[in-house]
């Protein structure tokens, strides 16, 4: 009898114990998920923009100068790829210009029927693998948008700091321009030397290069944003995107390797859709059918006529 109660009484100390150890693994678990996690990433990313500021001191004051040079506000208009600029006319982007206005077009610009016509003032890339040259069609890419770069001297590139040197080495280091792409969502801003409170897509660092350089009025054209209209699952449940060039030709881009699912995109597609909120105030949405609700809508024609 003895020796049953000692094996009750242990059997009971183990539970108290197993419990225990599970409710300190639920404790470290929450306090891992509320505050320990998150305090983690923090400090990971401030230590990696006080180093970056360190590393890419030079291109920093290079940008601070240019805010100097760049005091007036001024009409800008950003160029995406969407197939919106097929119909656009093609002196409007020119006479923007000779106005006094800027234009700044994004990525592969160079790829654009609109290059044919119109030289932009700006480029602003965002992706690390612009220049990755691992796959011949990168690689073809590339050259054909340093080629590009170098018969049109007059623009000037701003890209991530990490892609400064490269960019550098490709053309003229006196129009490479840098700007912090380290994410911070609580702290960050829209100055290029600060982390930003966006998320990743080339857009948002437009709108905020936009920002930096001043306007009086900022037109979005070519960013039509149809991507909730474009996703597609195949038979082995692998995601695509349906895209445009600028040229209106469609073509598919997998996106499972970043996706894992139709949900885990959607949501992230709302993030993006969300984040336009944060530039509101003199901005005009000029792509007719463009799913962008958080500007007014303005054709290209009025927009000329803003101040």
């Amino acid at each position: 009898m003895l020796f049953d109660m000692e094996m009750a009484r242990r059997e009971s100390l183990s539970k108290v114990i197993l419990n225990s150890k599970r409710e300190i693994g639920k404790k470290r678990s929450f306090a891992n998920r509320i505050l320990v996690n998150p305090i983690s990433k923090f400090t990971k990313r401030w230590a990696s923009y006080f180093i970056s500021i360190y590393i890419y001191r030079d291109s920093i004051r290079k940008t601070n100068k240019l805010k100097i040079i760049n005091t007036k506000p001024k009409k800008i208009v950003i160029l995406g790829s969407g197939p919106s600029l097929v119909n656009l006319d093609h002196n409007y982007l020119n006479d923007i210009q000779k106005a006094g206005g800027l234009t700044i077009a994004v990525n592969h610009w160079d790829q654009s029927l609109c290059s044919k016509f119109h030289t932009p003032d700006w480029l602003v890339l965002v992706s690390n693998v612009t220049f990755d040259n691992k796959t011949d069609y990168v690689a073809k890419k590339t050259k054909d948008l340093i080629r590009y770069l170098n018969d049109n001297e007059n623009i000037k590139v701003a890209v991530p700091w990490p892609l400064v040197p490269q960019l550098n080495s490709y053309i003229n280091r006196d129009r490479v321009f840098g700007f912090c792409n380290i994410s911070e969502p609580v702290l960050g801003g829209f100055n290029p030397n600060y982390p930003k409170k966006f998320s990743g897509s080339t857009v948002f660092f437009a709108l905020a290069w936009a920002k930096f350089l001043g306007y009086a009025s900022c037109g979005l054209i070519g960013f039509d944003n149809t991507y909730p209209f474009d996703i597609f699952v195949d038979a082995d449940n692998k995601i695509y995107n349906l895209e445009f060039d600028s040229d209106g030709k469609e073509f598919l881009v997998d996106i499972s390797g970043d996706y894992d699912s139709v949900a885990a995109r959607l949501d992230a597609l709302a993030k993006l859709f969300d984040d336009f909120r944060l530039f509101k105030g003199n901005v005009y949405n000029l792509s007719k059918y463009s799913l962008i609700d958080q500007f007014p809508n303005a054709s290209p024609s009025d927009f000329s006529k803003f101040i």
